[in-house]
């Protein structure tokens, strides 16, 4: 069980390197586009994003889950069976949507990109969504062997790929077209490389359809979790979009991508806690299940609180820094969309729980419970209040979807010992101390900023410590395991 753990500790941490690079390409891709083309064309890189999120999650029809719950463990034959009868269903369906998008690229684009080069936008998005599929899946088979540190070397690898077509489309060839058109020549290259090791692992094989029908049992339910989670984290782009245009959702995106950081940071922990949960549930391992629930839930929030407070205090320059002045007046947005991704990053991973119980059912109201009620508070409060609206909107879904799946993991919960108050004063301490430094130093350029942030990541580190939110035992004994 100790080498169990420590297994669990490094593929956590090494989920954390796409993370880390996603997060660059994201303060890239901010100052770049604003900078050089303003907040529609991000707007129109936004809308991008999204559809290309949303055509891969279609496809997928939730079969990434089914994959991670099934095939830990599973021997040579039925791995290799039913991994190319998963990427033959999804491929199918990504062409199938990729087709109908092209034959109604017209309307579809005049909604999604309304400016003279949204039909060919359209239609890179669509033959990019193939190869993303491809790429998406054969991860997820990578994943599901817990060759964790493997799948995220190649995600952090075609992320750089992005930043780098961005540098050039944007720099060079001052064009957003020319950004598309590198990332799917991109997209097809990755594929092209991955399905070496794929087939290195696999082998080859004529798909067999056996166990098809098992997984979609499974994965479908999922699939309206898997729309719903699409709904509530791009949703708010087209109402915006459609209400108050492209310059709206850029400048709303800005906001939301810096505190985004808050709530993604769960993504990486659960690439690792949903097979790794799977795996202890075979094996019977109850107390062990939970305890691990317990780390996560604790170490997200020892994250989650003082990013919260560090990016309500520094919003204004670190906007000013990354984008323009313009911008940066929305800025106030953060105060109600950080405590937001908190409570996402939570919600994200009590939602793993549910699905290693198998109550996919659950899970799928439960994200369509947040979906529409995320998306109904949008059409009501955009028109009003404007990408104010649409963060209150983000806000409230997310604690309607706490609420709701912390109730039906109540058991679990009263399990986990996390004195959250003297988190919570270890984070107000830091603040005020960062709070002092951005006046004295302010205006804060990037040096400024940064040592800020630095100063402010040590003074929360001694009060934790002094507070004993961490103990010396517990550093040791992570530093014992990542190792």
């Amino acid at each position: 069980m100790v080498e169990s753990r420590q297994m669990f500790l490094h593929d956590v941490f090494y989920s954390f390197l796409p993370f880390a690079v996603s997060k660059l390409r994201g303060v890239l891709v901010i100052p770049i586009l604003t900078k050089l083309f303003g907040p529609s064309t991000y707007g129109v890189w936004i809308q991008y994003s999204i559809s290309l999120i949303l055509i891969t999650k279609l496809a997928s029809l939730g079969l990434e889950n089914a994959m991670n719950r099934y095939l830990p463990g599973a021997d040579d034959t039925r791995l290799r069976e039913d991994y190319y009868a998963v990427l033959v269903v999804t491929l199918a369906t990504a062409v199938a949507i990729g087709l109908f998008t092209i034959i109604f690229r017209q309307t579809t684009a005049e909604f999604l990109f309304p400016t003279e080069s949204g039909s060919t936008i359209l239609l890179l998005l669509a033959t990019a969504s193939v190869a993303n599929i491809y790429f998406v899946q054969t991860l997820q088979m990578l994943r599901s062997q817990r060759r964790i540190k493997s799948m995220n070397l190649w995600r952090s690898a075609r992320i750089l790929g992005e930043v780098g077509c961005l540098l050039v489309g944007g720099f060079f060839l001052n064009s957003i077209v020319g950004v598309f058109l590198g990332i799917l020549a991109l997209y097809l290259l990755f594929s092209l490389l991955l399905s070496v090791q794929a087939v290195s692992i696999v082998g080859v094989s004529i798909p067999r359809f056996a166990n098809i029908r098992s997984y979609l049992n499974f994965s479908l339910p999922l699939l309206l979790s898997t729309v719903a989670y699409w709904v509530v984290n791009t949703s708010d782009r087209y109402v915006i979009t459609y209400f108050l245009g492209l310059d709206s959702v850029g400048i709303y995106s800005v906001m939301y991508a810096i505190a985004a950081v808050i709530g993604t940071v769960s993504h990486p922990i659960i690439n690792v806690l949903f097979p790794d949960l799977s795996e202890l549930k075979k094996e019977g391992e109850t107390e062990e299940s939970q305890s691990r629930l317990g780390i996560i839930v604790r170490y997200f929030l020892l994250f989650a609180t003082p990013s919260i407070v560090g990016i309500i205090i520094l919003r204004i320059p670190t906007i000013r820094l990354i984008s323009t002045s313009t911008i940066a007046r929305d800025a106030n947005l953060m105060a109600i969309l950080a405590p937001g991704m908190a409570l996402y990053g939570t919600f994200n991973i009590f939602i793993q729980v549910l699905k290693v119980e198998e109550r996919t059912l659950l899970v799928g109201l439960l994200w369509g419970g947040v979906a529409i009620s995320n998306i109904c508070l949008n059409i009501i409060l955009v028109p009003v209040y404007g990408i104010t609206g649409a963060a209150i909107a983000t806000f409230t879904a997310f604690v309607i979807g706490l609420t709701s799946a912390g109730w039906y993991l109540r058991e679990d919960l009263v399990q986990i010992r996390f004195e959250f108050v003297r988190v919570v004063a270890s984070a107000g301490v830091m603040g005020v101390f960062v709070l002092i430094m951005r006046w004295q130093l302010s205006p804060l350029g990037f040096p400024s900023l940064f040592a800020t942030v630095l100063v402010g990541i040590g003074i929360y580190t001694i009060s934790s410590y002094r507070l004993r939110t961490i103990t010396g035992h517990e550093l040791k004994y992570l530093q014992q395991k990542l190792s």
